[in-house]
């Protein structure tokens, strides 16, 4: 990017992929430094290209970054721009994605109805090739969720179960994986399985670390070290609780900012 702004180039398509490959670099672990270069993709983008013509792909991005960082009511217009997109060039994955994501927003902020017409608009596609094995672990984790903020932990275990099977027979390593795992994890707790619930976090950790060099700040180690610690605490181990949310509460700030929930919720644990 350097190079490209000393030959005075940097307002052009060329500095657009440079800054979302460098946003993809931090999208696996501190989200807080790829939400202002997927910023900037779109301006340069829009600013080149017309509004109107910007690919889906970069309103994802986008849009995904914010959800991630809570920030629920900026996320939403941009889900919504996507899947216009998407579905105007008939890039259904991206579509299907986009869909099922802005689903996910609907339930962080509680309004499960919206929540669950969002997954039906999917439920036709699933017989698609396009709905391929990634799509359908994603929309056993996103139906998980639906039946974990309704309480049903026996269907949201089953759920997640299933989601991390599908990821796991990806030829790649899927970020996704990891939330599947966490709430797997607490489904398991939910139900008196701390057994289960100690090796599945750990699972989560373990892969939340291999997309990060060591001891690089991740808010996904961020969120497995919290829903450790709430296993520990369950079995009656305060000082390995504690030790837990304190060190999830300095991932999460650094790479989800004070103010996201899910720091708010670790610090307050290890406050208490």
């Amino acid at each position: 990017m350097a190079g490209l702004e000393a030959a005075g180039r940097d307002r052009t398509l060329a500095a657009a992929d440079v800054l979302n490959n460098w946003a993809l670099v931090h999208d696996r672990g501190d989200v807080a430094k790829s939400e202002p270069l997927y910023r900037r993709v779109l301006e340069l983008r829009r600013s080149i290209e017309g509004a109107e013509a910007v690919a889906p792909t970069f309103l994802f991005n986008y849009a995904g970054v914010l959800l991630q960082l809570g920030r629920y009511a900026e996320a939403e217009p941009y889900f919504l721009a996507t899947i216009r997109s998407a579905a105007a060039r008939r890039e259904r994955r991206i579509e299907f994605d986009a869909t099922m994501q802005l689903a996910e927003l609907y339930l962080r902020r509680g309004d499960l109805p919206r929540a669950e017409a969002q997954l039906e608009k999917v439920t036709p596609f699933r017989s698609e090739p396009r709905f391929d094995g990634l799509r359908q672990a994603q929309l056993a984790y996103y139906t998980g969720l639906l039946a974990e903020a309704r309480g049903d932990a026996v269907t949201a275990r089953a759920r997640f179960r299933d989601a991390v099977g599908l990821f796991d027979r990806s030829e790649w390593k899927i970020v996704m994986n990891v939330s599947a795992l966490i709430e797997l994890a607490r489904c398991e707790q939910a139900q008196g399985d701390l057994t289960a619930a100690v090796s599945t976090v750990g699972r989560a950790q373990t892969l939340a670390e291999s997309f990060v060099e060591k001891d690089a700040p991740s808010y996904l180690v961020g969120l497995s070290l919290l829903a450790r610690g709430d296993i520990e605490r369950a079995q009656g181990s305060a000082d390995a609780a504690q030790a837990s949310f304190r060190v999830a509460s300095a991932h999460l700030s650094q790479t989800l900012g004070a103010d996201h929930p899910a720091t708010k919720d670790a610090r307050k644990k290890t406050a208490s």
